[in-house]
C-alpha cells in the first residue's frame, strides 16, 4: 500500500458516506484500501467538536502492523501519529500521567489491542475520550480476543452519549460458511456496527481488486516406502531405541517428523530432525554443564579446583550423558553418507510427490518477474520448505525463498520449531517487499493485515479450514493474472467439498451484507455463538477510587500475571494458579501467596461453557485478592519502580526528580545576617549582640563575638587543643553609626592580618571586638588601634616570642619575632653554622641591597641598628574544629612534633611591630573555627525546629548535616551508611505490616520505590532540607560572613550556596543515621515520620503491630530454638521461616520473613561495624558489612551456628542434592576465609535465605523488639563479626572495576554471547569487553555460578589490562581520560544493587562508587571553592619560596645559622611592589 498522497476512489467515498452516519465493518477485498477510507474518517472527525479533546485510536492484532499503519495514516493527515505496542510501552504502561500526556500530545494512536486493553482495565484510558475506534481485520471480535473484550466490558458499558464511532475493516467478515447469517450477526453484535459492502461502485471496486484464477492442484498420496533412499535419521534414532527417550522426542516430535516426511519428503525431513536434535544436544550440554570453558588451570588460580573434584554425577546425569554422545555419534555417522550442504545433490525420489508438484507449479509461472506466496500450517514445514526449494535442481538459482512464522511462545530463532523473532520477520518481509526474496513460505501470520505486493501466484499447501483463511490468503493473488492454486490429494472428495462449499458460499455471504437489512436490535444477543446466559450473568467489579474495571475477561490474565511475580529460585517452578472443574470451575491459588489459607481457594458460579467458568473462578479470586489488598485500586499487582508517575509505599506521588539540576543553587539559613534591617539597606541597626570568649581556662574575658541578632545559647568548642567558651550575650546599642564603622574598621584590619590575608570588601556580618573590664565594648581602645595601628621601635627580649612585625623588604607579610639579635647588625659578615666561612654577600646589608635593586622604589638599607630574627607569623584560614572528645592517644599525637617554621633575619630599623596584643592576635587566630561552629550549631538547631526533628544531640546533627566538600574534618558520610540501613529496616517492617498478603515480589518493588535516591531527593526538595546543609570549605580565604553573599527571604538571611544534589539524599539517610544513635528504633521513627518517609507513622513498633498468638513448638525445633538462644511463642511462625516455597503445606512459604530479616541483618550488622570501628570511612564500612550479608557467610553462619541444612522443608530432588553437598563445605571453612574468598563459593540460596527468615521471624515473634533481636543475633553471628577488618581486600570484580575508574574509563562491561554459531538466543559464554575490544579468552556459563565466574573472569583480565607489555592495556585501548570524560555518580537514581555490569554506562558507575569508597572522592561544590582550594596552594608555594630554613641555634652561640641568600631571598618583582602598594593604600584607607 503507497504511502504518497492519496485521491479516494469511488466506492471508498461510498462507504466514507455510510460510516459517517453509523458504525460499519467495511468488508472489502484485499488491496481495496480499506485503510484509506478509515483516513477520510479521521480527517472528517478532526473537524468535528473542536472544543472537544478527542483521540482516534487504531487498534491492530499484530506487532508488525503497527509501524506499517503509523506510517501509511502519517503520510495523509495533518495530525500527530503515534504506535504502541507491548515491548514500546511496558517501562510506563500502568502510568497514567504517562498515558495523559500520550493522550495530550497524540491526535491518532495505532496500536495493539492488549495495549489498547491493559490501558481500560487499569483505569488509565477511558471510551469517553476517544472519537473514533477503529479495528483492523475486525473479524476476530470473537470469543475472548482482545477486540471483543473491549467493545464487550467497555465500550456496550459506556453510556452512548460518550461512545466512539466504530469502524471495522476485514476482508472476510465470517468464518463459518456452512451458517453465514449468524456469524454476521454475532460480528455485528460484538462490534454494535453493521457489516457493510460496496453497492454502488462495484465496477471500479472490481477494476481495484481483481479476483485469480482458482485452480486445484491435486497430488498423489506418499508412499509409505522409501525407495532409493538410505536409511533415515529417525531410523537409525529407533536402531537404538533413543526414539522413546523422553528429552529427545519432547514435544510431539514424532509427529512433526511425520508430518514433514508428507510435506516435503525424506530428506527435508531429515534436515529438519538434524537440525532440531543438533540444538537440543546443544542445550541438554550446557544445561547439565559439560561443555565447561574454564581449565583445571584457571580453577587451580582461583582456588576452586578442589570443587570441580569433589563434583559428583548421579545415575540420572550419567545416563543422560550417555544418551547425548550416542546423539552426537549419531549424527556424525548420518553425515558421512547425507550431507544438507548446498552443493549436495538431491534426487527427485527424495521429494515427497507433494513438493514435486509444487516445483511444477513454480516451474510453469517462471518468469523475471515472479513473486508468490506459499501458505502451509506448521512452523518446522515452513522453515524446511524455505531451506530445500533453491537447492532442487530445477529452481537452483531462480527461487529465492524466506520463511515468515510468527512469534510463538520462543524466542530462539535458531530452532525451526520455535517462533520468529520480530526482528527476523522485519528482515523477511523487507527482502520480499524489495524483490530480494521471490517466494515466501508463511504460516497463516501472513495471511492478514501486511502489506504484500500483489503476487503472481499463491499456493494454499495445506487444506483450507474456514472461510477466514480461504478469503484472506485468496486476496494475495490481486494481480489480473493471478493465480491461486488449493493443493488437495487425489481422490479427497472432502476437501473438494469443503472448497466448493466455500466457494459456493461466498456470493451468498456477499449478498447477506451488501443489500440493505434489518438494522441491528437487540435481538441478535440471542444468535451469537457464546452462549447469551453465560454473557447475562457476567459481572464487573468497578473500583470507584481510580475507575478500574475487573471483568471477566481479564481476571485470568490478571491472576496469572500476579503468580508469576512470585520470586523462584533454579528448584523452584513459576507458579501458577491452578483450575479444576467443568462448567463450575475452582481456582487454586499458589500456597507461596501469603494470604490466608482459607483464601488460597475460590470457586467460581456454575456456567454453560467451561471457558465461563474459568473466568468466572478467576474473577472471584482477583475480586477478594483486590479486597485483600494484594491487588492496588488500578488492578496491579506491583507498583511501577520508574518512569514519570511513581508512588511510594503510602502511595503519595514521588516527582520527577531529573530537572533537579546536578549541581544546585541553593540558599542555606545563615546566622551572620548583615547590619541593615530587611527594610532597606540604608536602615542600620541600631543594637548588637555581643558573646564574651573564654579561652582555656579564663574567667575574665577580654574579646567579644560582635552579631547583628540574637543566636540564643551559643555551646563551647575545642580547637588546637584550646577549649574555647562563650559567655552569655548582652545586648548593647550604638549612640552613632560611627561606632558600628569603628568595629568594621578594627575586625577588618584583624581578620586581613590574621586570617585572610586580603582586605575584606564587604561589610563583615559578625566581628571580633576588644572587651573592657566591666564587659563593654572598648571603643577607645579599637579608636586606638584602627589610628595607630603599627609602631617603630622599641623591641625587647621582652617581646622575643610574643610581637607581631611587617618589614618593608616583605610588605605584604607578617612575621612573629622570634629573637631580638642584638649582636648583629646590618654590617655583620653572613656566616656558615659549621665552617664560619663568608657567603656570597660580604655583609647582611649586602644581602638586602640585592633584594632590593628590582625595586621601582628602591629602599634606604640602614648600616646600623640590630638585625631581629624573625619567622612567618602563621594565619589561619581553616575552620575546622574538634567536634567530638579526642582520646588521650589522639591529643598526644596531636601536640607532640610541634611542626619547624623558617627563620629569617631582618633589620631592626625596617620593621614596625603591631599594637594588637597578643590575646587579640590568639581571638582572631581563632575565630574561622568560632565562625563555623556557631553557623553549624545555628543550622542543626534550625533544622531539628523547622522540620520537626525529635530533640537529638546537636554535635551529632552537625556532623549529620556537614557536607564532604566543607572538608571539616568530619562530614556525615559515616551516618548516610548507618542511615541507610536504619531507612531500610523502617521502610520494610511498615510494608511488611501494612500488606501482609503481598509477597516478596510485590514488597520489593514498593520498597524500591520508598529507599531509593530519587524518593530521598523528592522528598528532601518537599521539604527544604536544603537550607540546613553545610558546604563551605574550611578554608576561609573568601571570608563568607559578610552581607555580599545572601540576601533576606521573608525577613530571615539566607546565603547563597551551590553543592551536589545528591548532598540531599545522604543527609536525608544521615539525619536517620543520627536519630537512630540518639534513641534507637523509635527515635528513628519519629525523624523518617518528619521527613515524610514510608515509616509508618511515630508509634513504636511494639505498640503498634499486634503480639503473636501463642501456638505449639514442635519439639523437632528444640535444637535449633537453643542454638538460638530464643524461645518462639508462635509455632506457625517458626514453621513459616523455614519452609522453602517448593513445599506446599499449610504454612505461607519463608519469602515475606526472608524479606524482613534482609533488611533487619542489614542494620545489626552496620551498626556492629559503625561502634566497633568509630574512625572508618563509609567506603571500608560498606565493604565490611557486605563480607557479612552476603549468600556465601550467612551460609556459613547458617550451618556452623545453627545446622539450618537439617530443619528447611523442601520438596525437590535438586535441592536436597545441593544442600547435601553445599553444607559439609560451608562447615569445613573458617569465618576468615569465607569473608576473605566469599567470591569463590555459590551454595544454593535457599540457606542464606532460611537465616534471614529466621531472623526475621524473631524480630515478628519479639513483639518487634528491636534491641532484644539484635542481641540474639549479634551473638550468633559473633564468630563472623569478629573477624571482620576496615581494610578488607576487594573482590576482583570489585577491583577491575576500580582499577578501571582509576583510569576513568567509561566503556568496559561484562557480556554474556553465544559460542558457537546459529545459537544467537543462547548466551552460553562471558566476555569482557573494553571499548569494544575483547580482552583475552572468554569463559563458558553454566546454570548458576555467573558471579563466580565473572569474579574468575576479572581476575584474568585485570592483569592484561595493567601490563604495559600487554596487547590489553588498558592505556593503549581507552581514551576516556584524554577525552576529558569523568567518573560520575551524582546522576545515578537507582540502587547500587540494580545496577547491572553487563552495561557500559552502569559498569562505569559501579566503579565510580568503588573509587569513591577506597579514595574518599568528593564532590565538587561550585566554582568559588575551586578557587579557595587554589589560591591556598598558590599562598603556600609562595611561602615556602620565600622562607628561610633555619637550623635550631643556642642562646649563647656567636653566629647565625647559615644562609644561602641567593637563594633564599629572592629579589622583589613588580607583581610585590604592586601587593606592597595595594597593602599602603588599604592601610591609608582604613587608618588615615
Amino acid at each position: 500500500m503507497e504511502s504518497s498522497e492519496l485521491i479516494p476512489r469511488a466506492y471508498q467515498e461510498e462507504i466514507f458516506n455510510r460510516a459517517r452516519h453509523e458504525n460499519i465493518i467495511a468488508a472489502l477485498d484485499t488491496g481495496s484500501g480499506k485503510t484509506y477510507i478509515a483516513v477520510l474518517l479521521i480527517r472528517w472527525l478532526a473537524t468535528q467538536s473542536p472544543g472537544t479533546r478527542k483521540i482516534h485510536v487504531f487498534i491492530v492484532p499484530r506487532v508488525p502492523l503497527v509501524q506499517q499503519q503509523v506510517d501509511f495514516v502519517a503520510a495523509q493527515v495533518p495530525l500527530t501519529v503515534r504506535g504502541y505496542y507491548g515491548a514500546l510501552v511496558d517501562s510506563w504502561q500502568h502510568e497514567p500521567a504517562r498515558w495523559s500526556q500520550e493522550f495530550n500530545e497524540c491526535d491518532v494512536m495505532v496500536m495493539t489491542a492488549q495495549v489498547f486493553l491493559d490501558a481500560m482495565l487499569h483505569a488509565h484510558w477511558s471510551m469517553a475520550q476517544v472519537a473514533l475506534l477503529i479495528l483492523d481485520e475486525a473479524h476476530h471480535a470473537r470469543k475472548n480476543h482482545p477486540y471483543n473484550q473491549i467493545l464487550r466490558d467497555f465500550y456496550h458499558t459506556c453510556e452512548p452519549r460518550d461512545r466512539p464511532k466504530i469502524f471495522g475493516m476485514t476482508a472476510s467478515p465470517v468464518w463459518n460458511h456452512k451458517n453465514p447469517g449468524v456469524s454476521l450477526q454475532a460480528l455485528e453484535y460484538n462490534l454494535h456496527a453493521k457489516v457493510v459492502g460496496v453497492l454502488e461502485n462495484k465496477d471500479e471496486l472490481w477494476e481495484h481488486s481483481p479476483r485469480p484464477i482458482e485452480i486445484i492442484r491435486e497430488y498423489p498420496a506418499p508412499s509409505e516406502s522409501l525407495p532409493g533412499y538410505p536409511s533415515s535419521l529417525w531410523q537409525l534414532l529407533a536402531d537404538l531405541e533413543l526414539h522413546s527417550h523422553p528429552v529427545i522426542v519432547g514435544g510431539n516430535l514424532e509427529v512433526r517428523y511425520d508430518v514433514t516426511v508428507a510435506e516435503v519428503g525424506p530428506y527435508g525431513a531429515d534436515f529438519y530432525l538434524s537440525t532440531h536434535l543438533r540444538s537440543l544436544v546443544s542445550d541438554l550440554v550446557r544445561k547439565h554443564q559439560y561443555n565447561y570453558m574454564v581449565t583445571q588451570a584457571d580453577l587451580h588460580q582461583a582456588g576452586m579446583l578442589q570443587d570441580v573434584e569433589a563434583m559428583s554425577v548421579d545415575s540420572k546425569e550419567s545416563d543422560l550423558s550417555s544418551t547425548l554422545i550416542q546423539v552426537e555419534t549419531l549424527l556424525e555417522q548420518f553425515g558421512q553418507t547425507m550431507s544438507f550442504e548446498e552443493s549436495f545433490p538431491i534426487l527427485p525420489e527424495w521429494l515427497s510427490p507433494k513438493l514435486r508438484v509444487l516445483v511444477s507449479v513454480l516451474m510453469e509461472r517462471r518468469s523475471s518477474s515472479f513473486q508468490g506466496i506459499v501458505f502451509v500450517e506448521q512452523r518446522q514445514v515452513a522453515a524446511t520448505l524455505a531451506w530445500i526449494l533453491p537447492r532442487i535442481p530445477e529452481l537452483r538459482g531462480w527461487i529465492a525463498t524466506g520463511a515468515l512464522i510468527g512469534h510463538g511462545v520462543g524466542r530462539r530463532e535458531s530452532s525451526v520449531n520455535q517462533g520468529m523473532v520480530e526482528k527476523k520477520q522485519q528482515e523477511t518481509l523487507k527482502a520480499f517487499r524489495m524483490g530480494a526474496c521471490n517466494l515466501l513460505i508463511s504460516t497463516s501470520v501472513g495471511e492478514e493485515g501486511l502489506d504484500f505486493p500483489a503476487c503472481d501466484l499463491i499456493v494454499r499447501y495445506n487444506q483450507l479450514q474456514n472461510m477466514v483463511g480461504y478469503l484472506q490468503s485468496r486476496g494475495r493473488a490481486r494481480r489480473f493474472d493471478s493465480t491461486y492454486i488449493i493443493m488437495i490429494p487425489e481422490g479427497s472428495q472432502a476437501d473438494h467439498t469443503r472448497y466448493n462449499a466455500m466457494r459456493e458460499s461466498e456470493p451468498e455471504i456477499k449478498r447477506l451484507y451488501q443489500y440493505p437489512r434489518r438494522s441491528y436490535t437487540s435481538e441478535m444477543e440471542e444468535e451469537e455463538p457464546d452462549d447469551s446466559m453465560d454473557l447475562a450473568a457476567r459481572q464487573r467489579y468497578l473500583i470507584a477510587s481510580t475507575g478500574a474495571v475487573l471483568t471477566f475477561g481479564s481476571a485470568i490474565s490478571l491472576l496469572s500475571n500476579l503468580c508469576a511475580l512470585i520470586p523462584h529460585d533454579k528448584y523452584t517452578q513459576v507458579l501458577q494458579p491452578q483450575y479444576a472443574g467443568s462448567f463450575q470451575m475452582t481456582v487454586t491459588l499458589p500456597s507461596a501467596l501469603p494470604i490466608p489459607r482459607d483464601c488460597l481457594v475460590h470457586y467460581g458460579a456454575v456456567r454453560r461453557t467451561k471457558r465461563e467458568a474459568k473466568a468466572s473462578a478467576a474473577f472471584a479470586a482477583c475480586k477478594a485478592l483486590h479486597e485483600l489488598k494484594v491487588f492496588d485500586d488500578y488492578l496491579l499487582p506491583a507498583r511501577k519502580t520508574s518512569g514519570a508517575e511513581i508512588e511510594d509505599a503510602d502511595g503519595h506521588p514521588i516527582p520527577e526528580v531529573g530537572l533537579v539540576s546536578e549541581m544546585m543553587d541553593v540558599l542555606v539559613c545563615d546566622p551572620w545576617s548583615p547590619w541593615h534591617c530587611p527594610g532597606g539597606e540604608e536602615a542600620m541597626s541600631s543594637s548588637a549582640w555581643v558573646y564574651p570568649l573564654l579561652f582555656a581556662d579564663q574567667i575574665e574575658s577580654r574579646l567579644g563575638l560582635v552579631t547583628a541578632n540574637n543566636l540564643g545559647h551559643l555551646t563551647p568548642l575545642t580547637c588546637r587543643q584550646v577549649h574555647i567558651r562563650f559567655g552569655f550575650p548582652m545586648q548593647v546599642f550604638f549612640r552613632s553609626e560611627s561606632e558600628l564603622q569603628l568595629l568594621q574598621a578594627y575586625a577588618t584590619f584583624g581578620i586581613q592580618w590574621c586570617n585572610t590575608s586580603k582586605r575584606v570588601k564587604s561589610p563583615l556580618a559578625c566581628m571580633l571586638a576588644l572587651l573592657n573590664s566591666e564587659g563593654s565594648l572598648d571603643f577607645e581602645s579599637m579608636q586606638d588601634a584602627v589610628q595607630h595601628p603599627t609602631r617603630q621601635g622599641n623591641i625587647t627580649h621582652e617581646d622575643d616570642g610574643r610581637l607581631v612585625l611587617r618589614c618593608q623588604l616583605e610588605f605584604g607579610r607578617p612575621l612573629l619575632l622570634r629573637c631580638l639579635r642584638e649582636d648583629l647588625t646590618p654590617l655583620s659578615i653572613p656566616v656558615s653554622s659549621n665552617e664560619l666561612a663568608p657567603v656570597e654577600h660580604a655583609t647582611y646589608a649586602d644581602l638586602y641591597e640585592w633584594q632590593n635593586k628590582h625595586r621601582t622604589r628602591p629602599l634606604d638599607i640602614p648600616k646600623d641598628g640590630a638585625l631581629l630574627q624573625v619567622e612567618t607569623f602563621v594565619r589561619n584560614f581553616n575552620s575546622q574544629y574538634r567536634l567530638k572528645m579526642d582520646t588521650p592517644a589522639e591529643i598526644i599525637a596531636e601536640t607532640s612534633n610541634p611542626p619547624k617554621r623558617n627563620q629569617k633575619l631582618v633589620p631592626e630599623k625596617l620593621c614596625e611591630s603591631f599594637t594588637f596584643p597578643e590575646h587579640v592576635r590568639q581571638g582572631f587566630l581563632f575565630l574561622p573555627p568560632v565562625i563555623r561552629r556557631v553557623t553549624d550549631v545555628f543550622r542543626a538547631r534550625s533544622a531539628i525546629k523547622q522540620l520537626g526533628l525529635p530533640p537529638m544531640e546537636e554535635d551529632i546533627v552537625v556532623e549529620a548535616l556537614s557536607l564532604p566538600c566543607a572538608t571539616a574534618g568530619f562530614n556525615n558520610q559515616r551516618l548516610e551508611t548507618l542511615g541507610d540501613s536504619v531507612l531500610k529496616l523502617c521502610v520494610v517492617v511498615h510494608l511488611f505490616n501494612a500488606y501482609p498478603f503481598r509477597h516478596e515480589g510485590q514488597l520489593d518493588g514498593m520498597r524500591k520505590n520508598s529507599v531509593s535516591n530519587r524518593v530521598l531527593l523528592a522528598r528532601a526538595k518537599e521539604i527544604g532540607l536544603e537550607r540546613f546543609l553545610t558546604s563551605e570549605p574550611s578554608a576561609v580565604r573568601k571570608w563568607r560572613p559578610s552581607s555580599g553573599d545572601g540576601r533576606f527571604v521573608d525577613g530571615v538571611w539566607f546565603a547563597e550556596r551551590k553543592f551536589a544534589r545528591r548532598s540531599l539524599q545522604d543527609c536525608m539517610e544521615s539525619l536517620l543515621g543520627v536519630s537512630y544513635l540518639s534513641g534507637g528504633i523509635n527515635m528513628a521513627l519519629q525523624a523518617g515520620t518528619a521527613l515524610r518517609l514510608c515509616f509508618g507513622g511515630t508509634e513504636p513498633w511494639a505498640r503498634r503491630y499486634k503480639a503473636q498468638d501463642a501456638t505449639p513448638i514442635p519439639p523437632f525445633f528444640n535444637g535449633l530454638q537453643q542454638a538460638l538462644g530464643y524461645q518462639f511463642t508462635s509455632g506457625e511462625l517458626l514453621m513459616e521461616a523455614i519452609t522453602h516455597p517448593s513445599f506446599q503445606s499449610d504454612n505461607a512459604c519463608y519469602q515475606r520473613l526472608e524479606f524482613l530479616g534482609d533488611a533487619l541483618l542489614d542494620l545489626v550488622v552496620m551498626d556492629y561495624l559503625f561502634k566497633k570501628y568509630p574512625n572508618a570511612t563509609s567506603g571500608q564500612l560498606t565493604w565490611a558489612k557486605s563480607r557479612a550479608v552476603c549468600a556465601p557467610a550467612l551460609t556459613t553462619i547458617g550451618v556452623k551456628q545453627l545446622s539450618l541444612e537439617k530443619y528447611i522443608l523442601y520438596n525437590n530432588v535438586e535441592l536436597g542434592k545441593a544442600l547435601s553437598q553445599s553444607a559439609p563445605e560451608h562447615k569445613d571453612i573458617s569465618y576468615d576465609q569465607i569473608v576473605l574468598e566469599g567470591w569463590k563459593y555459590e551454595p544454593p540460596k535457599a540457606l542464606s535465605d532460611v537465616m534471614e527468615s529466621i531472623c526475621g521471624a524473631i524480630l515478628v515473634d519479639s513483639g518487634y523488639n528491636f534491641e532484644r533481636t539484635r542481641a540474639i543475633v549479634e551473638r550468633v553471628m559473633e564468630p563472623l563479626l569478629r573477624v571482620l577488618q576496615t581494610n578488607l581486600p576487594r573482590d576482583p570484580t570489585s577491583e577491575l572495576m576500580l582499577s578501571l575508574a582509576r583510569k576513568s574509563c567509561q566503556h568496559a562491561k561484562f557480556e554474556k554471547f553465544a559460542s558457537e554459531a546459529g545459537q544467537k538466543q543462547q548466551n552460553n559464554a562471558i566476555r569482557f569487553l573494553v571499548h569494544g575490544v575483547t580482552i583475552g579468552a572468554p569463559l563458558r556459563t553454566a546454570v548458576g555460578g555467573l558471579t563466580r565466574l565473572k569474579a574468575l573472569l576479572a581476575q584474568r583480565v585485570k592483569g592484561q589490562l595493567e601490563d604495559p607489555n600487554s596487547e590489553f592495556y588498558v592505556e593503549k585501548l581507552c581514551d576516556c581520560r584524554t577525552k576529558g570524560k569523568q567518573n560520575k555518580t551524582q546522576t545515578v537514581d537507582v540502587a547500587r544493587e540494580d545496577l547491572d555490569d553487563e552495561k557500559e554506562e552502569e559498569f562505569a558507575v559501579l566503579g565510580a562508587l568503588e573509587l569513591r569508597e577506597v579514595e574518599g572522592i568528593l564532590e565538587n561544590t561550585g566554582d568559588d571553592e575551586g578557587e579557595d582550594d587554589e589560591e591556598q596552594e598558590q599562598d603556600e608555594e609562595q611561602e615556602h619560596r620565600e622562607d628561610v630554613d633555619l637550623q635550631d641555634i643556642k642562646a649563647e652561640d656567636e653566629v647565625w645559622p647559615p644562609m644561602e641568600a641567593d637563594t633564599v631571598y629572592e629579589p622583589m618583582t613588580t607583581e610585590d611592589e604592586e601587593d606592597m602598594y595595594f597593602d599602603e593604600v588599604v592601610e591609608k584607607m582604613l587608618f588615615g
